[in-house]
Parts: structure tokens; C-alpha cells; sequence
């Protein structure tokens, strides 16, 4: 008989303890399926909540907000058309807003009226020529007033124009003011870019950005108007003055002779000046260099700094004749008329004739055109009394005669003093002698006796 098969050891395990073993996976299956299950359920609560307070926030969205909704009464004031509008809504129920379109009804009457814009200008301007030099044309100009119902703006600067021939006009500078100091720009000009011996006209405008702003937001132009135009002829290169006359004496074979001044405004150097005295007969800017060498017009100056350099004086100019003129001069005055009580009752003008005497030149300039320079002019001033414009006349009453006289005196004072700023040296000499002559016996010239004679002086030495 065979050997019979032993069984393994695991088949020999399961059989002893097989009912042990699946009891114990049972209970651990069991285990697993509880901790499972609780999970589950704990998990399934969390939702139902989520989902209520969802349900929840979402309902009470979905209600209006009781101050969101139109109420029930008007505006305050006037009664609207269509008070409230249903809007996009920013919230659900939130769809109301307020407007007021309210419409007026306007009745015109005739009394009522649109006031005009305002209307702004720029001042008037007035512009003169004070000065012609060789190295320039000096400009001065005063301002006006705006016209009635005008407002004046206030000037930023001004344009200075020039015009020559037929040209157009064109904007030589700007005139401004210090802005650091507050100053409002002068109202002076110096044109320097001249060429000789040439006619100009100038005008002048007044400037301000505020004008550009109310002329684009006023409804009204800015009145910018220029000037009056004033013209003016540059001298050549050459400037002759004649400071002192010396005629020759009568049986004197000596010639008269002239100091003069002449001023060169050079390419190279400048403006050049050099005092000579000149016998007539000469070429002005001629004269020898040395004793003995012929005359020449090229001459050894003295320059700003204390150089010297060799500048050419030949002007173009003779000195024809110096002499002594004289003449008869006709002239008016006025004799007053006198009636009881020294009322004055009027004036017979009369006729009257003086002789005239002063210094004379003769010259013929570059273009050979003669000319006469007196040391004063032969012109007999005429002697009217003040109701005619002139000096005050002796009436019979000493006392009121001295007081008009010294007002003459301190009228003819203050045209003199203002000649004498406008530096007008002919006008001002003319004055001041008019002054001493026939004013030397009252105070208001013998306050200012020593700077009458200076000025007299300086004013003849100008010319």
C-alpha cells in the first residue's frame, strides 16, 4: 500500500484555526464600514447647511431695500416731470433715481435786457523821434486813455515796427519791463541798424497775452491799435557840430575860423570823435598833421580804452565862409490900452524893427548842397502882452503888475525845464534867454540864476 500524502502547513493552520481568522476579518470589515459610514453621514450634514445659508442669502437679495423703492410724496420744490426713473439695476431691487427735468417758461419783456460783453482795449499810443544820431534813431512814445465803456488792459510789452519805401512794415524789437523788480516796460527805443543817409517811418504797438486770452474767451476783440507813425532820416557816416564861431574882424586879413566837432561812426573802430579848429576855405576833416606837410583827412585818434589808431575824416564837407551877420528884424508889439481905474481895455499891436546881429557858417555838404548854421537864429521875437500869449505888461497897479510878471516867469520856467528833459536845445536856449532878458528882476529867476546861465551854456553846446 502506498504511503498516504501528509497535508501542508498552511492547510494544516486554516483547519485548526479557520473559524478564528474570518471571525476576525468580519470584525475588521465591520470597523471599516462604521468609521466609513460616520464619515459619509458628518459629511451629508455639512451640505444641507452650505446649501441653507445660501438659500437663505439668496432670498434676501432677491428683497427690495424698503429706502430703494420710489416713495409716495413729490420733491421738495418745484413740481418735477417724471420725478423718479427706473435705473440699471446695481443691486437687485435697487432701480430708482431722482431727476428733475423741469421746464421754464421765460416771457420776454421790454424792459428786459442782455448785458454786451465787456469790452477791453489797449491804451492809445502816440511815438515822436527824440534824436537822430550816425549810430542810431531814438524813439519815445506816451499812452492815452481808453475810450468811454472800455477797460483797459494792462500793457506786457511793446513792438516797435519800422517801414522803409514801400516795404512792409517789420518788428525791429520788444520793449519789456523788469518782471523781478515789478518795473512796466519803458517807453523808449534806440534803432542802431541804420544805414546812412536813409528815410524810416516807425510805429508802435502795445503787447499783453491777456489780450490773445480775452479776444478767444470774451466774445469782443481787444483793441490793439497801433500808433500814429513818425519818420525820421539817418545822417551819413559823418556828424558835423559847430561849438564856437570866430569871425573875422573887419580890416583883418586873417580868415574867420570854427570849432568844430566830427563824429565817424567807423566800420572798424566805432563811434569816433575828434575837436578841431577850422579856417574857412578848408575841407572839414583836412588839416596837416605837421607844420610844413600838406593837408590830409588821415589822422592819428585816440579810442575808448586809450588806443590810438589811423581813421579816415574826409567828410565831404567845405567850410565856404564865416562871418559876422547882421540884419534889420521886424517884429510886433503889443501897446496896451488902459482905462479908468487901470483896467486894461486892450492892445494896439505896433510895428517895430531892431537890428539883428549874430555868428553864421556857411557850408556845402557831401552832396553838395549849401547850408547856413547861425549862432542864433535871425528871428526877431515878437513882444505881446499875457492876453496874447507873451510877457506881462506894466499896468498902472505896481503891485498886481509884479505878480502877474512873476507867474510869466514861473510858466516860461517850467516850458523851459521841459524843453530841457526833452532835450529840445534850440527851444530850450531860446527860453532861458527869453528868461534872463525879460525876467532878470524877479525872484523866480534869481532862485535859479546860476543854472539858467548853465543851461544856457550846455544848451548852446548841444546844438
Amino acid at each position: 500500500m502506498a504511503d498516504e500524502k501528509q497535508p501542508s502547513k498552511a492547510a494544516l493552520f486554516l483547519s485548526q484555526h479557520g473559524e478564528k481568522l474570518g471571525l476576525g476579518v468580519a470584525a475588521v470589515a465591520l470597523i471599516a464600514y462604521l468609521v466609513v459610514g460616520i464619515g459619509m453621514a458628518q459629511e451629508d450634514t455639512a451640505s444641507q447647511t452650505v446649501n441653507t445659508k445660501a438659500g437663505e442669502i439668496t432670498k434676501a437679495m432677491n428683497q427690495s431695500n424698503p429706502k430703494c423703492k420710489p416713495p409716495d410724496k413729490e420733491p421738495i420744490g418745484p413740481k418735477a416731470l417724471a420725478p423718479y426713473d427706473s435705473v440699471a439695476q446695481s443691486t437687485p431691487g435697487d432701480k430708482w433715481a431722482m431727476s428733475f427735468p423741469t421746464r421754464y417758461k421765460v416771457t420776454a419783456t421790454a424792459d428786459a435786457k442782455i448785458p454786451p460783453p465787456t469790452k477791453f482795449a489797449m491804451c492809445p499810443l502816440t511815438i515822436e523821434v527824440t534824436d537822430i544820431a550816425i549810430d542810431g534813431i531814438s524813439l519815445r512814445w506816451s499812452a492815452g486813455k481808453v475810450g468811454e465803456g472800455m477797460r483797459e488792459v494792462q500793457v506786457e510789452y511793446y513792438v516797435v515796427e519800422k517801414k522803409f519805401g514801400n516795404e512792409e512794415w517789420k518788428e525791429i524789437g520788444k520793449v519789456k519791463g523788469d518782471e523781478k523788480k515789478k518795473e512796466p516796460p519803458p517807453m523808449t527805443y534806440k534803432d542802431s541798424q541804420i544805414a546812412p543817409k536813409t528815410t524810416y517811418k516807425y510805429r508802435v504797438r502795445a503787447a499783453s497775452k491777456n489780450a490773445d486770452w480775452l479776444t478767444a474767451n470774451n466774445r469782443s476783440e481787444v483793441s490793439t491799435t497801433a500808433s500814429n507813425e513818425s519818420e525820421a532820416r539817418s545822417h551819413g557816416i559823418f556828424q558835423v557840430v559847430f561849438k564856437q564861431v570866430l569871425p573875422a574882424r573887419e580890416g583883418d586879413a586873417q580868415k574867420g575860423k570854427v570849432y568844430l566837432v566830427i563824429t565817424k561812426f567807423d566800420a572798424e573802430h566805432g563811434k569816433v570823435e575828434v575837436a578841431k579848429f577850422q579856417m574857412e576855405g578848408e575841407k572839414i576833416g583836412w588839416w596837416s598833421e605837421k607844420e610844413g606837410q600838406d593837408p590830409t583827412s588821415k589822422h592819428e585818434v585816440s579810442l575808448k580804452g586809450g588806443k590810438g589808431a589811423e581813421v579816415d575824416l574826409d567828410t565831404g564837407w567845405t567850410l565856404k565862409e564865416i562871418k559876422l551877420f547882421k540884419a534889420e528884424l521886424e517884429y510886433t508889439v503889443c501897446d496896451p490900452q488902459f482905462g479908468e481905474g487901470g483896467t486894461k481895455t486892450g492892445c494896439n499891436k505896433v510895428k517895430k524893427k531892431k537890428q539883428f546881429s549874430t555868428e553864421m557858417v556857411v557850408y556845402v555838404d557831401d552832396e553838395k548842397k549849401e547850408h547856413t548854421f547861425y549862432v542864433k537864429d535871425p528871428k526877431a521875437q515878437d513882444e505881446f502882452c499875457p492876453d496874447h500869449g507873451g510877457a506881462v505888461v506894466e499896468a498902472p497897479d505896481p503891485e498886481a503888475a509884479k505878480k502877474r510878471k512873476e507867474e510869466q516867469a514861473s510858466r516860461l520856467l517850467g516850458e523851459a525845464e521841459k524843453a530841457w528833459t526833452d532835450k529840445k536845445w534850440k527851444e530850450v536856449v531860446a527860453k532861458y534867454e527869453k528868461l534872463k532878458k525879460d525876467y532878470a528882476d524877479t525872484d523866480v529867476f534869481k532862485k535859479k540864476k546860476d543854472e539858467i546861465e548853465k543851461r544856457i551854456k550846455d544848451g548852446k553846446n548841444k546844438l
